[in-house]
């Protein structure tokens, strides 16, 4: 993913491209519950998803890795 180049300012900004690792897995515990875990970023690479050109060019880096569980209960 990413990669983009703004060679139009006089001052051409360069994004590198990235490859972003993200892993989900669930699992059924009982008959009515289910759990679920989310990992984004699981190698917590650095990357920037934006770049805005103004007189001094500036780019939004992204979150770092980020771990969710959620349960689903069923009555």
């Amino acid at each position: 993913n990413g990669g983009a180049a703004y060679p139009s300012s006089p001052y051409p900004t360069l994004i590198p491209a990235y490859w972003r690792g993200d892993v989900f897995a669930e699992g059924i515990v009982t008959d009515n519950v289910l759990l679920r875990l989310n990992v984004q970023n699981i190698f917590d690479k650095t990357y920037y998803t934006s770049l805005y050109q103004s007189a001094v060019p500036f780019v939004v880096q992204a979150p770092g890795r980020s771990v969710s569980i959620s349960a689903e209960v069923k009555f």
